[in-house]
């Protein structure tokens, strides 16, 4: 048995290390180390070889270099070697490179960044969305018979019914330039009480009293609305109303009414009221209003 064998043997076994630890630090292969273990050191390749492998390997092992050298010399001459020599290389060992493709980052950082587009793009279509159903109301436009008067048939849609002037308030609206009307008491209580009653939607309390010669209409609008007034002496009223606004109008014997949005406006005096000018949303124009010979408010759609 060899001593320098078993020595080195002995000492990789107390150590704990095994073959494949030791020829990844030395690049000696097993097939080797089981050589120099054995002590078949003239089976190796050449003196030169043997020497330098059991070197390295009791240096591996930190064994006195001394002890190793004098152990070697006794058991490994010159001479075992006077042979064919016959060469062993040691096997290389290749070791993967983790080498990452950055395809899969960017592949993956546009997925994320489409994805973030898609979440925004999502998120302001149901931000716009509940903005305009919150905005749009719906308006329910009732249709009646248009209004006749001794001119002929007028292309009028009122939504309420005159009140009965023989028991109501008369308004203070001037017939004429030269012969204002003047305001007459209700003849009793329970007579105006009853007119009132009759009322299908009661008109407002009140319409501002109009210049000497003028005579006057409340505008009102539910809704956000563009609206254009061409007043017979010329005067032209262009703007935007908002929701809830009042406007009066003051004309002597007519004014033309645009909208941008047909069904919001409401025009009224005090015992008429007019609405639902066409389409939600929809413009209309060139609404003419006037007096007829009764006094009653009427409008007929232009050309």
């Amino acid at each position: 048995m060899s001593k320098l064998g078993e020595l080195l043997k002995n000492e990789r076994i107390n150590k704990n290390i095994n073959f494949d630890t030791i020829t990844e630090k030395t690049r000696i292969s097993e097939e080797i180390l089981l050589r120099l273990e054995a002590g078949d050191f003239n089976r190796l390749p050449s003196y030169i070889h043997a020497r330098n492998f059991v070197k390295t390997y009791a240096n591996f092992l930190k064994l006195a270099p001394e002890e190793v050298e004098v152990l070697f010399d006794e058991e490994c001459t010159r001479e075992s070697f006077d042979r064919e020599i016959h060469y062993v290389s040691s096997p290389v060992t290749h070791e993967p490179i983790d080498r990452k493709s950055p395809v899969g980052f960017v592949t993956a950082l546009i997925i994320v960044i489409v994805l973030v587009i898609a979440a925004a793009y999502f998120f302001m279509s149901m931000k716009n969305n509940d903005a305009m159903n919150k905005k749009e109301t719906k308006i329910n436009i009732t249709e009646t018979e248009p209004v006749q008067n001794d001119a002929g048939p007028q292309d009028v849609i009122p939504q309420a019914e005159p009140m009965d002037n023989s028991s109501a308030v008369s308004p203070d609206v001037v017939e004429s330039p030269d012969a204002p009307s003047e305001t007459k008491p209700a003849d009793s209580t329970p007579a105006s009480v009853q007119s009132a009653a009759a009322q299908p939607q009661p008109l407002p309390a009140s319409v501002p009293s109009p210049a000497p010669g003028m005579r006057a209409v409340v505008l009102t609008f539910s809704d956000v609305c563009w609206v254009n007034i061409e007043v017979d002496n010329g005067t032209v009223y262009d703007f935007i109303a908002e929701k809830g606004i009042e406007r009066t109008v003051e004309f002597k014997d007519y004014f033309i009414l645009n909208l941008g949005n047909a069904a919001v406006a409401e025009v009224h005096d005090k015992n008429n009221r007019y609405r639902g000018f066409g389409e939600y949303r929809k413009p209309v124009k060139n609404l003419k209003f006037s007096y007829d010979a009764a006094g009653k408010l009427i409008y007929q759609k232009q050309n």
